[in-house]
């Protein structure tokens, strides 16, 4: 049976003072405050993706206070909910669209007129952006498929 967690109090995060060793401070499903040896705070948020446990920082205490840090869990647990990774999904994404259309408006020019282009983007936008323009680049892989 897990173990029940009483969320931190304010009174708790600001009474916390520094040890010997660094500490943590748990605020139920996932969410703790780090109290460093130096006197630092800062809030983590452990969950588990597609059976992987991984970890990622909040930010630091009291630039992010008790109520973003759970407001900040909340929505990742949706996201996980989702099928999707926290830790993927806020980072940069290089979308396949932004860098097909990146790569027309700068390279292409040089090398072919006007009405072309406008037909190289019309079909992009018909063909391949409804299916992978949204997707970030280093998710794109190419299908291999083996005939016997």
């Amino acid at each position: 049976m897990p173990k029940i967690v009483k969320p931190l109090t304010d009174t708790q995060i600001k009474n916390s003072k520094p040890k010997d060793k660094m500490y943590k401070l748990a605020d139920g499903y996932g969410l703790y405050m780090i109290v460093e040896k130096d006197g630092r705070k800062w809030w983590r948020f452990d969950y588990s993706f597609m059976g992987k446990r991984s970890s990622m920082s909040l930010g630091k205490y009291p630039q992010i206070s008790q109520k973003e840090a759970r407001e900040k869990r909340e929505k990742y647990r949706k996201m996980i909910l989702e099928g999707i990774n926290p830790s993927t999904a806020t980072k940069a994404k290089y979308l396949f669209k932004d860098i097909a259309l990146e790569y027309l408006n700068l390279q292409v020019p040089k090398r072919m007129n006007k009405e072309t282009k406008t037909g190289y983007v019309r079909k992009l936008e018909l063909h391949l952006f409804p299916f992978i323009g949204e997707k970030d680049i280093n998710a794109i892989s190419r299908l291999i498929s083996y005939l016997s």
